[in-house]
């Protein structure tokens, strides 16, 4: 069980080992940092360095939200892009994206001035607007 999970996660474990190992039962629950020998022996080499991370900062079942802001059309706009990847990120323009916690404004090379000051200005907006359950003071 790793050190970061939470009581959800460790629920969502359980409720999967009883799924597909209806015929075991658990015996023993390693917590991070106690794992004995013969656990990472298991593992092709052994045990080595592996991500550690504790918190993400996105909330459990939160998808991340990316928009693209422009004055391309003669005016400033923002569009959210659905289903994006790094190839939707335009050089030319802002984009912002929305990962919970953090909300990253990504300044592209070919982006201007106005442009720059607007993206900022509507990521706080953003910010301020939003209706779910985070802190929006510490966004």
């Amino acid at each position: 069980m790793g050190e970061g999970a939470n009581e959800a996660e460790q629920k969502l474990g359980q409720t999967l080992f009883d799924q597909y190992f209806s015929h075991a039962s658990v015996k023993l629950i390693v917590k991070e940092g106690e794992e004995p020998e013969e656990f990472w022996a298991a593992f092709d080499g052994g045990r080595t360095e592996y991500s550690n991370t504790k918190d993400t900062g996105i909330a459990l079942g939160f998808e991340p939200r990316l928009f693209q802001a422009s004055n391309a059309q003669g005016y400033f706009h923002v569009e959210e892009i659905p289903n994006f990847a790094q190839d939707d990120l335009v050089n030319d323009d802002i984009m912002i994206l929305d990962a919970y916690q953090t909300i990253y404004v990504w300044i592209g090379n070919g982006s201007n001035k106005f442009e720059r000051n607007g993206a900022f200005k509507t990521a706080n907006r953003y910010i301020d607007s939003v209706k779910d359950e985070r802190d929006k003071d510490s966004v």
